[in-house]
């Protein structure tokens, strides 16, 4: 970047009302800049943008990512270029962190920017073509692809928003496969079987959650059948809830399932986000814990600190099941 703001040429000194030394010179003291006289501006320093990135990589690079750094300075860099691809690329990955683990704080300070960053990769890499030695364009179209693509289903997209996630996620799997893309293809497919309704939608949610009964939000592979990441919309319906609510609870099975339905139901309570307890992690709760009773689940389980289900958190005891 240029330097800007050079300062304008000093004035002359000025010798009016001075003492004249001998000889008639006026006097020097008139000729140096004294404390209280204005200075000219300083030129802004040059932002070294390369060597801020390469700052940045080693920071990301590290093992867990120190974001906390790298933050700061991918807003330093974006400030003087902000069409830097890698660097809006790099931001948004560094932002999702607080997205996954701290969703209240980043949909209070943070969401504005990181959508911004999304949406402006999205812009400056649409044309991106699939094939050939992974570029930095697919790289990051990939994933704001796939962060659109969760976003839609997170809410009650309509059956045209629907096709176009999956569509974008087929662009996004072309173009790089990530696990990612699993939390919004998780999505995708419950909408699916939502709009299938309760002659074959239904059950075959109420069939996913039997088969992967402890879902949880972390420590968990996005791609993994454990996540469930993605399905808050879709297990949020109405249609759905009041379904499972008229189902009367099957037999309680034995042995470990049994005891994998009984954690399933405390991990739908909240401890499916622990340490980070609280609200903020989405809907479906409520579906979760009508499909684990209508398996066989013990609602009034405790998990190892002697804590049953009216000591988790809040989002628990407002519920009506």
């Amino acid at each position: 970047m240029s330097r800007n703001g050079a300062g304008g040429s000093r004035k002359p000194a000025d010798f009016s009302g001075t003492q004249a030394e001998e000889g008639g010179a006026p006097a020097r003291r008139g000729r140096y800049l004294q404390p209280d006289m204005p200075r000219a501006p300083q030129p802004p320093k040059r932002v070294d943008v390369t060597r801020l990135m390469k700052k940045v990589d080693a920071l990301l690079d590290e093992s867990p990512p120190q974001l906390d750094d790298a933050v700061p300075l991918l807003r330093q860099v974006l400030e003087v270029e902000p069409e830097r691809l890698m660097a809006l690329h790099s931001l948004s990955w560094a932002l999702d962190a607080s997205r996954r683990t701290a969703p209240q704080l980043w949909e209070r300070e943070l969401k504005a920017e990181h959508w911004n960053a999304r949406d402006r990769i999205l812009e400056l890499t649409r044309g991106t073509q699939p094939g050939g030695k992974l570029s930095d364009a697919q790289r990051a179209r990939s994933l704001a692809l796939s962060l659109w693509a969760e976003e839609i289903v997170l809410g009650a997209p309509t059956d045209a928003r629907l096709d176009a996630v999956e569509a974008a996620l087929e662009e996004a799997e072309g173009l790089r496969p990530l696990p990612d893309h699993g939390r919004a293809r998780r999505g995708l497919e419950a909408w699916r079987a939502v709009r299938r309704g309760p002659a074959k939608g239904y059950p075959a949610l109420l069939a996913q959650v039997e088969a992967s009964p402890e879902q949880r939000f972390l420590d968990v592979e996005d791609d993994g059948p454990e996540c469930f990441s993605g399905l808050q919309g879709a297990f949020s319906d109405e249609g759905f809830v009041a379904w499972l609510r008229q189902r009367k609870p099957a037999a309680r099975p034995k042995g470990k399932k049994a005891r994998q339905l009984d954690a399933g139901v405390l991990l739908a309570a909240g401890q499916d986000t622990a340490p980070f307890f609280g609200p903020g992690f989405g809907g479906g709760r409520v579906a979760r814990v009508l499909a684990l009773r209508a398996l066989g689940a013990d609602l009034e389980v405790r998990n190892g600190m002697n804590r049953d289900c009216s000591t988790c958190p809040p989002w628990w005891t407002t519920r009506r099941w």
